[in-house]
């Protein structure tokens, strides 16, 4: 009778999780812990609703103890992973995903994840090879393709970026950071008319993308074209007042015109918004 009503408790912390009833979620699952302190489940939703409620530590516990009735849930392993991650534990959560693929090696988000950690880590070429799990399992998962092209940047592979980066937007033609990326990694190669073009298409995707605006004013001044990178950097100002950068690729092009006292104000305004900052650079 007990585990029954457990059962019952249960259902009714997975149905006020799903409301975002969260607290309340989390009193169900105690009262079904009560009646059965060996019910994985239930540690698990409340794990759930702790981790929604950002008090992973807590949720941590409770996953670890989903974990130790059954060491094969899954499920459990992963939102264990998932909290450890936004604690920056990323060594732990690492070991979390792999308990998750070691018992479901087609779960494609866990792959997936561990590759975040590792590149959190700076080991982008064991992150790779986790995306790659991601991939030959979904093909379809966008933001695996991302999060992997993200990583050939860091190791400045920047035309196998270029590919990830395509395979996203075959994916989701609107999808802006990719678009952006794509600038830098043809800016990086040195080609800038293509850095033009992908700047333009992250900019009709969203006019409001700052960074795009202000990755096409570095582009364009490599081609001695300094009124319109003028231009680019007052769009990003214009949407993001404070924003250093763009300020000081202003400048950087009021000089290559000669402009020096319009130049001296950019630069003013960067170093005072920015007292790190030397040069312009392309912006993630």
């Amino acid at each position: 009778m007990k585990k029954d009503d457990a059962k019952i408790y249960y259902n009714q912390g997975v149905e006020l999780s799903k409301q975002g009833n969260y607290n309340a979620a989390i009193s169900a699952a105690e009262q079904a812990i009560k009646k059965n302190e060996d019910f994985a489940e239930a540690w698990n939703i409340k794990g759930f609703a702790l981790d929604k409620l950002n008090n992973y530590e807590d949720a941590i516990i409770a996953y670890a103890e989903a974990i130790r009735v059954n060491p094969d849930f899954a499920e459990g392993w992963y939102n264990n992973g998932v909290a450890l991650y936004k604690l920056d534990d990323f060594r732990q959560a690492i070991d979390a995903y792999d308990h998750v693929v070691e018992i479901n090696p087609d779960n494609a988000k866990a792959w997936n994840n561990k590759g975040i950690c590792l590149s959190e880590l700076e080991e982008y070429a064991e992150a790779i090879d986790a995306y790659d799990e991601a991939i030959k399992i979904d093909s379809t998962f966008a933001e695996t393709w991302y999060n992997k092209g993200v990583a050939l940047g860091k190791l400045r592979k920047y035309s196998d970026a270029i590919v990830a980066y395509d395979e996203v937007i075959k994916l989701n033609p609107h999808y802006g950071q990719a678009w952006n990326n794509k600038v830098i990694a043809f800016g990086r190669l040195g080609n800038f008319e293509e850095a033009i073009e992908a700047a333009d298409q992250a900019i009709e995707i969203d006019p409001g993308y700052a960074k795009a605006w202000y990755n096409k004013g570095v582009a364009l001044s490599t081609l001695n074209n300094y009124e319109e990178p003028i231009e680019a950097a007052d769009q990003a100002i214009e949407i993001d007042p404070d924003y250093a950068k763009a300020w000081s690729i202003k400048g950087e092009a009021f000089t290559a015109l000669k402009k020096t006292e319009d130049a001296k104000k950019c630069f003013a305004k960067a170093s005072k918004l920015d007292p790190k900052l030397v040069i312009p650079d392309l912006v993630k």
